[in-house]
């Protein structure tokens, strides 16, 4: 889930400025698939203790824009829901490193009156214990920073994945071994969508990025949805360098 930045402020940490960032980084409501995350059994120890905020879920020194400070419960209205449980977290964003400079830029114009648009958080990490569509323990690695109210995936990175790995597969024969995901527009991963939807293009990108990707291979696919995560997970892993 992706949550909007509260604000964007200065504080003073024994006499030296710091550039801080406040947002609602998880709450009890249900995401794309129906999955809740119980906050009180989420751990975010090792966010605070040593995680690192990026930009987009990007990888590398490049995309390491800052550091969790601290995470507190709380609540939030979410509509229809009323009050729900929320976890609010802060994040020091570094000074001199050109991603971080250019994220507080932004911040700072999307604080003028007629801005419409917040940068937005969410994190990343792991499930430790699943009843249904309960999370009911996570674990809390980092948190990204992102313009994109996706699921914790960049939705190029694996529209390009899914494309570079299908051409890869069309080139090298029916029987390569990277053809056994069949990733073909009949195939595993693609093949009919449900009720009415179209879910990619015929360049077959998704047409809403990761979220669409996943929802397609929950609801037309059939998938569930740890596995689905799982191989769009692996799939972006395994091909970001392609």
């Amino acid at each position: 889930m992706w949550y909007p930045l509260r604000k964007s402020a200065e504080e003073v940490d024994r006499g030296e400025r710091k550039r801080v960032l406040y947002s609602i980084i998880s709450a009890e409501v249900p995401d794309a698939v129906n999955d809740v995350v119980r906050q009180d059994g989420m751990d975010c120890g090792p966010l605070v203790e040593a995680g690192y905020a990026n930009w987009d879920h990007m990888d590398g020194p490049a995309h390491l824009i800052g550091e969790p400070l601290s995470t507190d419960r709380t609540e939030i209205d979410a509509p229809g829901l009323g009050r729900v449980p929320a976890t609010e977290g802060r994040i020091w964003l570094y000074t001199g490193h050109p991603e971080a400079d250019a994220v507080w830029s932004l911040c700072k114009a999307q604080r003028a009156p007629h801005a419409r648009r917040r940068l937005g958080t969410s994190v990343q990490g792991e499930i430790r214990e699943r009843q249904g569509h309960d999370i009911v323990k996570s674990l809390i690695r980092h948190i990204a920073v992102s313009h994109q109210p996706l699921m914790p995936l960049s939705f190029v990175a694996i529209e390009k994945s899914l494309r570079a790995q299908m051409a890869r597969s069309m080139a090298a024969g029916p029987d390569s071994p990277t053809n056994t995901l069949n990733l073909d527009a009949g195939g595993w991963i693609y093949g009919p969508c449900r009720g009415g939807r179209t879910c990619y293009r015929r360049d077959l990108s998704f047409r809403e990025g990761a979220r669409g990707a996943l929802r397609h291979l929950v609801r037309c696919r059939g998938m569930d949805p740890d596995v689905a995560r799982s191989l769009l997970v692996g799939l972006h892993r395994s091909l970001r360098a392609v």
